[in-house]
């Protein structure tokens, strides 16, 4: 997977599962609208969010990677770095 601005991914992705923005956007614990705002590239993704999405996609391994990174978050500080990835493997709601 090559490496994205987050908007175009997450619409990539959403459309690769084959998922509402409805159905995505309850799985991820947002509001549609918010989801849409993010998919448009008229917002930028929380920490929280991003790991609430990659969650709902189920996504691991370099899709992950990717998935943060083109959230903008590769260069969040370490500890927090460190919270990202221990909530990312939380077990949680993946799609299937």
């Amino acid at each position: 997977m090559k490496i994205l601005d987050f908007a175009e991914l997450l619409r990539h992705l959403r459309a690769e599962q084959g998922c509402s923005l409805a159905t995505l956007a309850v799985d991820a614990g947002l509001s549609r609208s918010h989801l849409s705002n993010l998919e448009h590239g008229r917002r930028a993704p929380s920490p929280e969010m991003t790991v609430a999405l990659a969650k709902a996609f189920g996504l691991a391994g370099s899709k992950e990677r990717t998935f943060v990174i083109s959230a903008g978050l590769a260069h969040v500080p370490e500890p927090l770095r460190g919270a990202l990835r221990q909530a990312l493997r939380e077990p949680g709601q993946r799609r299937s």
